[in-house]
């Protein structure tokens, strides 16, 4: 068609009869023929090469994501390239939506403006004139007269301040856990922002343990140990997982950032483990003059957790805190106390006189699993006179007639078995008058002396022993 409309041309340029033609062909027909067949001829060439497709884009150094975060704004002018340049391509800056609100023939595009947001930058390829105009959606709107073509893929661009504020807990920060009681601390932030939000809780390497999207947190599953809890503000979706370190990892695949501070929160468990009497088990007679002086404890446990030990009566009351696990025996009332462990996390409260059903230390706290029982009961071998209410006498021995006398015991205390034990002057043992009578025609000459004696369990010493170096009785 354009060989006809140029040899048209030609045939009117030589006709000798059309020269009074000319001037109105030159000014009015041809023009309108040359607009034709370049009409004519664009048609042609769009219906032989039609716009390009699967063509992608990428800023000119590659990349297909930008990020400006926290007043970090994308300075000025990025450049951009697409993977064909066959045809004329146009650049447009998009909202999530498709509509346009950056138009370019140019390549290289001025973000400044584009702040606090998600957008998307596209090209696409076209043939004719172009149509597409700020504020045209380019999933719905003809962009082109006769044809155009998006790229495949699009440059992503996200700008943003979120601001996490501070975070808060009315809430205790030292919880007891491991055990069937829920350890719930709840938190609140001061931001006014409405970027989305979540709290993130750490150890003290930093690594997350746990994340929460309504500040509320229950601990009592977690280790014993420090944790720390984050507010985090984000733009765009959450890629935060537990075991990610927050220093390191990106929490988000818009912008983010942490809240000003943290809140520290000490989980506790202590274990009141198992005590125990050095040599003994969990029962114990102190008797008089005949134990050690010093009582030692022994306890096991699982936890770091402080440990302590107390005596205790059988009102509940703490009598004395044993320092260094030692006791001596003079503090140890008469009757029944109990010795206990105390594991406890925090400031302890145990002091002498303190209820043990009371709270203990301003943290965790737990009892042994066991208690010491103590006995102490006083062995008394009473005041000893003869009947007649003398405390020594006179006696002729070794005449063959019975030298008998009988004694009598006051105030004797403790102990299930009561004897008398006559000794010669060095201690030696005699003989025994459990019924208070004894004849003493066989006795040494010399000082004899007559005592009381009261025991539990086995008596352990006979005639010739010395009554006052040897162990009497086992109980």
């Amino acid at each position: 068609m354009t060989v006809f409309v140029i040899e048209y041309a030609y045939t009117v340029c030589r006709n000798p009869t059309n020269k009074k033609l000319l001037p109105m062909f030159t000014k009015k027909i041809l023009p309108l023929l040359l607009l034709l067949s370049i009409t004519f001829s664009n048609q042609l060439y769009a219906d032989d090469y039609p716009c390009p497709e699967n063509v992608t884009i990428s800023t000119a150094t590659g990349e297909t994501t930008l990020l400006a975060c926290q007043g970090d704004i994308v300075d000025g002018f990025v450049k951009f390239k697409t993977s064909t340049q066959a045809t004329p391509f146009a650049y447009v800056v998009t909202d999530e939506s498709g509509t346009i609100l950056l138009l370019s023939l140019g390549s290289n595009l001025n973000l400044s403006s584009f702040q606090n947001g998600a957008y998307r930058i596209y090209a696409f390829s076209f043939l004719g004139s172009l149509l597409a105009e700020v504020g045209d959606n380019i999933f719905t709107d003809q962009l082109g007269s006769y044809c155009y073509e998006l790229t495949t893929n699009y440059v992503s661009l996200n700008t943003g301040a979120p601001d996490a504020g501070t975070i808060a807990t009315e809430g205790p920060t030292l919880v007891c856990v491991g055990d069937e009681t829920a350890d719930v601390v709840t938190f609140t932030n001061s931001t006014d922002g409405q970027d989305a939000y979540v709290y993130i809780v750490t150890d003290q390497d930093n690594i997350i343990t746990g994340i929460s999207a309504d500040g509320s947190i229950d601990f009592n599953d977690y280790a014993a140990g420090s944790y720390f809890v984050w507010g985090l503000s984000y733009i765009g979706n959450l890629t935060a997982e537990v075991g990610m370190d927050v220093t390191s990892d990106i929490m988000a695949d818009g912008c983010f950032t942490f809240s000003d501070g943290f809140i520290a929160v000490t989980a506790s468990n202590p274990d009141g483990g198992i005590v125990m009497l050095s040599g003994s088990g969990d029962n114990y007679n102190i008797c008089d003059g005949t134990n050690d002086d010093i009582l030692t404890f022994e306890f096991t446990t699982t936890s770091q957790s402080s440990y302590g030990l107390v005596l205790v009566g059988q009102d509940n009351i703490i009598i004395a805190v044993i320092q260094n696990a030692q006791l001596p025996v003079s503090e140890v009332p008469l009757g029944v106390t109990y010795v206990a462990g105390v594991s406890y996390t925090g400031t302890s409260n145990l002091a002498p006189g303190l209820d043990i059903l009371s709270q203990l230390s301003d943290d965790c706290y737990e009892f042994s699993g066991n208690v010491i029982t103590l006995f102490r009961e006083e062995y008394l071998g009473g005041q000893l006179s003869l009947e007649n209410g003398d405390t020594d006498t006179t006696i002729c021995v070794a005449n063959g007639e019975p030298d008998i006398l009988d004694f009598v015991a006051t105030g004797v205390s403790g102990g299930a078995s009561f004897t008398f034990v006559i000794t010669d002057e060095q201690g030696n043992i005699l003989g025994f008058a459990a019924d208070g009578s004894h004849d003493f025609d066989d006795a040494p000459q010399g000082t004899c002396f007559v005592y009381g004696l009261t025991w539990d369990g086995d008596l352990l010493v006979g005639e010739g022993d010395n009554l006052l170096e040897t162990e009497l009785a086992n109980g």
